[in-house]
């Protein structure tokens, strides 16, 4: 399914609790709208986006249905990623990069998954601390356990806890 409402209804008709379906459905529509209300008044429209995950041994961007927060960052806050990757990473969903062109997949804001780097971690590394994103502390990194999952209740802790990061930028 490709969003917490196709998977409330799909599951509310199964279980045959259509109308608790319907009524989580409508506080999660609301908790969405005031979050991307919030984010729309802090952040410029046209800023870009990206969805990164660092392992050990590999490095991946991310779409709007992959896990990571890109519901919570593409689809509940509306934003968009770097224009030049865009048409392609909404299509593929996922593609796995090297350092060598890290810069290239960069929006102007970064959300990373990395289970064992920090912010100072990404700042004092010599090709991430190139980003314009880093220079300007517009990265957040979270761990697996926070941003692996996309059901409708984490993507829904994901847009509020995004929205807590960009909205108390300076």
């Amino acid at each position: 399914m490709k969003n917490a409402n196709e998977e409330l209804i799909f599951f509310g008709k199964v279980q045959g609790k259509e109308r608790e379906a319907e009524e989580w459905l409508a506080a999660y529509d609301r908790r969405i709208a005031e979050a991307k209300a919030k984010v729309d008044a802090a952040i410029p429209a046209g800023a870009s986006y990206s969805i990164i995950e660092i392992t050990d041994k590999s490095m991946w961007v991310y779409g709007d249905n992959f896990g990571r927060g890109g519901q919570a960052v593409y689809s509940a806050l509306g934003r968009i990623p770097p224009a030049a990757i865009a048409e392609d990473l909404m299509k593929k969903q996922w593609a796995e990069i090297s350092a060598e062109v890290l810069a290239q997949y960069a929006g102007d804001y970064l959300v990373v998954t990395s289970n064992n780097r920090t912010v100072d971690d990404f700042r004092k590394d010599p090709i991430w601390s190139s980003l314009p994103a880093v220079k300007h502390n517009r990265l957040y990194v979270w761990p697996e356990e926070r941003s692996w999952y996309y059901d409708p209740i984490a993507v829904l802790a994901q847009t509020e806890e995004l929205t807590k990061w960009l909205t108390a930028r300076k």
